[in-house]
């Protein structure tokens, strides 16, 4: 969960705010400005503006998807077999001398007993 104070331009008397509307973290921002009508009522409710209550969610919104990345990066690279191949069959990439092809060879063509 993310705190309020998180997002640029919320500080602690914008977040006291929040907190006394019951919007304690980024997520129950995003959940609860998710419709037009929701969104007067908390600007009503704690005096900020339609304006700024939106920029704030574009930026919880952006911090919440640079944390999926994050995850979803991590959770690749445990998924990923080590090794010199990198995950690749013999003879792909750099790593290999198949210049990137299957049973390619120094030139990157295709070795002969492949031909039929």
């Amino acid at each position: 969960m993310t705190k309020l104070t998180d997002i640029e331009g919320i500080g602690r008397v914008f977040a006291e705010r929040l907190s006394k509307a019951g919007i304690r973290s980024t997520e129950k921002l995003l959940e609860v400005i998710a419709t037009p009508e929701r969104l007067k009522r908390l600007a009503a409710r704690t005096g900020i503006t339609e304006r700024r209550l939106l920029a704030w969610a574009t930026r919880a919104d952006r911090i919440r998807s640079e944390m999926e990345a994050v995850e979803v990066t991590n959770l690749a690279a445990a998924d990923e077999p080590s090794g010199a191949g990198g995950g690749r069959p013999s003879g792909y990439g750099p790593s290999g001398s198949g210049g990137g092809r299957p049973g390619g060879g120094s030139e990157g063509g295709i070795k002969e007993e492949y031909h039929a």
